[in-house]
């Protein structure tokens, strides 16, 4: 899949020319996007506007560009930040809400969010089932979450690729025990012959139907995992698995963003301890800064769950302002055994508390399921 099959229009309405001059250059070095002065001379466009004076009257404008269809896409920038214009800003259908200054890179990164959500309404809806697991801290469980829905999947007869985005470390090799020669490097480095045969040919082969995108050997690779060329990676394992399932590991950038912005089942892993809850609640609420669709999407799993911990549910709520969606039960020392046996959990343990926890929560994403899917993987 290319990226570059459409050019979009950019339209800049702001005050500040020498913001909007750096702006406008940023967009003409930047491939797949062009500068417009007219918003509405294409349908699939994006408006970028100020709302620094009145901003009754500039919402209700964005209101008629989203309403009518005239603008593809709307943008909102102001100085002046406020929660109020935020939630006003997520009613009127603006699709990012950038604060002032604005960062020509920022606006980028933007435009190109932007990109892949319009780029996925041309694309067939792939088949395969995705699910991103994401985890509020280091050693909260995220790898041994992610390999046991996998084992899950495949004793379940499907066809499963598993993908170690896992960040700072990519253990999967080690909790699966087995060595590879190469990695998801190996594939955004190589999108213009990314395809599904390309990808296995990167896999590691667990099984006949469980398949393992292995992370960098080298922690420089692994840090160097950037937004674009995930989605292609994505979207060329979920035409060719029937579920793929990513271990997006612990590193809270724009990479972790884009992965959970690009899967059916975004979830994030948090224990109940007040520091793991406190990052939850910091990823969640960038998560709703980035997009309120992924913000409502997100599911908050709680593992080595205890119901004599100190801290109750409706606190871990409070916290994290979010449901809890499922709890895997704490089972002491089986997680490490299963990893020091070079064994997904559900292999080694299959009856234990943790194994039937995670077999419930894949059950249930994948009951979740729409019988029509739409755009990019389901998920617009």
């Amino acid at each position: 899949m290319n990226t570059k099959e459409t050019t979009i229009g950019v339209s800049i309405l702001i005050t500040d020319s020498k913001l909007s001059q750096e702006l406008r250059s940023a967009v003409k070095a930047t491939p797949g996007f062009k500068l417009i002065d007219e918003p509405t001379e294409d349908q699939h466009s994006v408006v970028l506007i100020e709302a620094n004076g009145s901003q009754e009257q500039v919402l209700k404008e964005v209101s008629v560009l989203k309403n009518k269809g005239y603008v593809g896409g709307v943008f909102m920038t102001a100085s002046n930040y406020q929660q109020d214009l935020l939630l006003s800003c997520i009613q009127m259908g603006v699709d990012e809400f950038l604060p002032s200054p604005l960062a020509p890179e920022n606006f980028i990164a933007a435009l190109q969010r932007y990109q892949t959500k319009h780029l996925s309404t041309l694309k067939p809806a792939s088949s395969g089932k995705t699910i991103a697991v994401l985890g509020a801290r280091g050693g909260v469980g995220t790898t041994t979450v992610a390999a046991g829905m996998a084992t899950y999947f495949w004793n379940e007869g499907k066809t499963v690729a598993l993908l170690d985005f896992s960040r700072p470390f990519g253990d999967i090799s080690l909790f699966m025990d087995f060595e590879h020669e190469y990695s998801w490097k190996d594939a955004v480095t190589n999108l213009t012959r990314l395809d599904s045969t390309f990808l296995r040919s990167l896999m590691y082969p667990y099984s006949d139907t469980l398949q393992v995108l292995s992370s960098p050997v080298s922690s420089h690779e692994r840090n160097d995992l950037r937004s674009k060329g995930i989605q292609d990676v994505l979207f060329t394992a979920a035409e060719s698995f029937d579920v793929v399932i990513i271990d997006a590991g612990s590193v809270h950038d724009n990479a972790a963003l884009t992965i959970l912005e690009h899967v059916n089942e975004p979830i994030i892993v948090s224990l109940m301890s007040l520091t793991s809850l406190s990052s939850a609640n910091y990823i969640l609420g960038l998560c709703k800064q980035v997009s309120p669709v992924l913000a409502n999407k997100i599911k908050l799993i709680i593992n080595r769950y205890s119901s004599k911990a100190i801290i109750e549910n409706s606190e871990i709520q409070q916290i994290t302002h979010k449901e809890i969606f499922a709890e895997i039960a704490e089972d002491h020392d089986k997680p490490l055994a299963a990893i020091n046996r070079g064994l997904p959990l559900m292999q080694a343990y299959p009856n234990c508390s943790s194994s039937k926890d995670i077999r419930a929560l894949a059950r249930r994403l994948t009951e979740t399921d729409h019988a029509t899917k739409k755009g990019f993987f389901g998920i617009l």
